[in-house]
């Protein structure tokens, strides 16, 4: 089982010790295949910022019956 102690978060992983862990389990067999750290609403807000903004409506790069697969 892997286990991780950070986040991905712009480009680089972030570390988080001490936090609750949440269970990552494979539906198809119901075992733990891995565990996370619990995030914070102050990780969340780190996270979008770096996401930066949505693309404008209408502006996708593939078109309608590309993302229809």
């Amino acid at each position: 089982m892997q286990a991780k102690d950070a986040f991905f978060i712009d480009g680089a992983w972030v570390p988080v010790p001490g936090r609750d862990a949440l269970a990552v389990v494979d539906p198809s067999t119901e075992q733990q295949v891995s565990a996370v750290p619990a995030g914070t609403a102050d990780d969340v807000d780190a996270a979008v910022a770096a996401a930066g903004p949505p693309s404008p409506p209408g502006r996708s790069r593939h078109p309608p019956s590309g993302r229809l697969r």
